[in-house]
């Protein structure tokens, strides 16, 4: 057995522990519970059930933001343990009307699940989406060097693990809640990597979402003197965002910051500026 395919059965063995753990009776309160919603904030995406892969659930959702030039856009992957969930919960991490306005288009996707592959086999599968996206650039008017990837617990380890693997086609990565497992990301984060921000809610004792799989990642960026801003709620380690500002701004404004966009509230853009410009000096 290589060290790769052994750290990759390593990664669906713990991982299947999240999907253990969000199953759980003790779990069903958590805010990252995958039941579908859309609020007001979300409207009607402009495209909807976009197949970008031949498998069950590999669908997205598009909304187009209003601008005369190409521009970025920001994909989400929902949580839910790799075994539920819905494109639908995009609500609670972004805002797309805020998004839309703001001059940056967003997608949604829906994946396979658990019961179809292994948890290797859907990171994998998600990652059709990157090229799917940068093949319709020109009709959908997006800007292919300013892609982006987030996501909330599962959806954050897919979101790393594609902005790691893609580093040359995603330019930042938005994480929410991540989740046990992390660890196994960690040897795929290089100085390549593009920057990332995270907003990890949960204090210590929280065995899904502990605060100790963001510092993990923080650690990992901070080696390579690649930029990665962590955030917390107040019940861990990390600073609460800045000046009363929520998850919601803190993430859209870091975003706008490295796409090289102009002030949050107009829907102008400018060109991006060379990553390097994002990254902090490697420390010696």
């Amino acid at each position: 057995m290589t060290a790769t395919t052994y750290r990759w059965t390593s990664l669906s063995a713990i991982l299947l522990g999240v999907v253990a753990l969000t199953c759980s009776p003790t779990w069903a309160s958590d805010p990252t519970d995958p039941t579908p919603q859309r609020t007001e904030r979300t409207p009607p995406p402009a495209m909807s059930d976009v197949a970008y892969g031949k498998l069950e659930r590999q669908t997205l959702d598009f909304w187009k933001a209003d601008a005369d030039g190409p521009t970025p856009v920001m994909i989400y992957f929902h949580g839910g343990g790799f075994k539920k969930g819905s494109k639908k919960q995009i609500s609670r991490d972004i805002r797309v009307d805020e998004y839309l306005k703001n001059g940056i288009s967003c997608i949604s996707v829906s994946y396979p699940f658990s019961d179809k592959l292994d948890i290797p086999s859907i990171c994998k599968e998600c990652e059709r989406v990157i090229p799917f996206v940068r093949s319709k650039a020109k009709e959908w008017n997006i800007d292919p060097k300013r892609i982006g990837v987030s996501g909330c617990s599962a959806g954050a380890i897919i979101a790393f693990w594609i902005g790691t693997q893609k580093s040359d086609e995603v330019s930042v990565i938005g994480a929410t809640q991540q989740p046990l497992g992390t660890v196994l990301l960690i040897p795929h984060i290089t100085a390549k990597s593009p920057p990332c921000i995270i907003y990890q809610q949960d204090p210590e004792k929280n065995k899904l979402h502990g605060p100790v799989n963001a510092q993990l990642i923080k650690d990992a960026y901070a080696k390579h003197g690649v930029k990665c801003q962590v955030y917390g709620a107040g019940t861990n380690q990390f600073d609460t965002p800045p000046d009363g500002k929520d998850k919601f701004s803190i993430m859209m404004e870091f975003y706008m910051s490295t796409w090289g966009m102009a002030e949050s509230g107009t829907n102008r853009t400018i060109e991006a500026p060379p990553r390097s410009e994002h990254q902090p000096k490697k420390m010696e």
